[in-house]
């Protein structure tokens, strides 16, 4: 009796375990099968990104060669000359805004920007959006309207570079997505403040084609997706504009809402905490000249077009320079001068042999005076914050 009451009590357990063990592996199927479904959403999605892409750069490539084919074969015709270069200019601009896009979203993704923050003043960020924006977007026939409140003397922790992506997006989804004489209005205005914090709220509205309640819930924020995603959609771009506002704005402590009607337009409003700077003191700003005559610069920079081009816009201006191929031919040639021989060194970052980083500590280490002097500026297509950083780090003044 014992024994069977024993087996029982054994054959009892033995079935919870069991019950147990496939409740644990029914949960773990069900979260397999979800991230398997998550995966392949994404996949799909990143698919149609790739394709999209593929169609989106080569457009303004086509359109540059295209462009450059004319151009050669214009002759002395002045107005067409002036024509194809306008049309040069535009789709370079369009090419960088897409590539721009794709990294900033991996940076985004990887987690791996940088969100130092810096005094700036509210109206000058701005002012500086409203002046770079506002003429793209009159010369599309779109009236702007900007009202906000006089942040003159404030100075805020916050960083600039972050700040204008965030607006700058929002505003060019307004001029994209707008009618023919369309509007864009933009305002900003202290809904919180005490004496060392407060809180802004950033609007920009625009009557211009809208969107529908299920995108703006289900799509306008997820990465890679477009309102108009047919074949011949005149919105060129990623898909990733909206995804990178957000990830920015929660980054910095916000929230973005959006009010938009199929046929109306939309309206985004941003709001943004902000530690207030009380030490802060307006900066008084020099006049600049871009006079160099006589100035000797050493050019390091191992692309020949990108050389060709920073000698041009040098010399124009007065400057004698000499250009050298990689990091090891400027150590050489500075070693080898007699000290001033060179005023100012610009210095690419990635280059063979020896990079500009190692080439800049190389200098520094010299045992000579004009090594620990001389100003050695960074010019590199290595944009990010970090980036600079590092170039700071290495023993370079400044970073273009």
């Amino acid at each position: 009796m014992k024994k069977s009451k024993r087996a029982e009590e054994k054959s009892k357990k033995s079935a919870e375990q069991a019950l147990k063990l496939n409740q644990e592996l029914e949960e773990k199927r069900q979260e397999l099968q979800n991230a398997l479904v998550e995966a392949q959403s994404a996949n799909k999605a990143k698919t149609s990104f790739l394709n999209n892409m593929s169609h989106d750069i080569r457009t303004p490539i086509n359109g540059i060669m295209g462009m450059l084919t004319i151009l050669e074969k214009s002759g002395n015709d002045g107005e067409r000359a002036k024509d194809c270069l306008n049309k040069i200019n535009e789709s370079s601009k369009l090419l960088l805004s897409l590539v721009n896009d794709v990294l900033d979203m991996a940076k985004l993704e990887s987690d791996t920007v940088v969100f130092s923050d810096e005094s700036i003043n509210l109206d000058q960020v701005c002012q500086e959006i409203t002046e770079s924006l506002s003429f793209q977007a009159e010369e599309k026939g779109l009236h702007v309207i900007g009202e906000h409140d006089d942040y003159s003397g404030i100075y805020v922790w916050s960083n600039a570079v972050h700040l204008k992506k965030v607006l700058m997006n929002l505003f060019t989804n307004s001029m994209k997505y707008n009618k023919v004489n369309g509007s864009i209005y933009m305002s900003m205005r202290t809904i919180e403040r005490s004496e060392d914090h407060m809180t802004c709220e950033f609007k920009i509205k625009d009557n211009g084609i809208g969107m529908s309640e299920e995108f703006i819930k289900n799509e306008l924020f997820t990465p890679f997706v477009q309102a108009d995603n047919s074949p011949r959609s005149d919105y060129n771009g990623t898909g990733l504009g909206m995804p990178i506002v957000k990830q920015l704005v929660e980054k910095m402590g916000g929230t973005i809402t959006v009010e938009s009607k199929l046929g109306e337009g939309s309206c985004f409003t941003v709001i943004l905490p902000f530690k207030i700077d009380t030490n802060a003191r307006p900066e008084e700003k020099e006049d600049f000249n871009a006079d160099l005559s006589g100035v000797r610069i050493l050019l390091a920079e191992d692309n020949e077009l990108n050389a060709e081009i920073a000698e041009f816009m040098l010399m124009e201006n007065g400057a004698e320079v000499e250009t050298v191929k990689n990091g090891l031919e400027a150590v050489q040639h500075f070693e080898a001068c007699e000290s001033g021989t060179y005023d100012v060194i610009l210095m690419d970052v990635m280059m063979p042999v020896m990079d500009g980083l190692t080439a800049t500590k190389t200098i520094r280490s010299l045992e000579r005076q004009d090594a620990k002097t001389i100003p050695i500026i960074a010019m590199t297509a290595n944009a990010f914050r970090e980036d600079a950083e590092k170039c700071m780090e290495a023993g370079m003044n400044a970073h273009l």
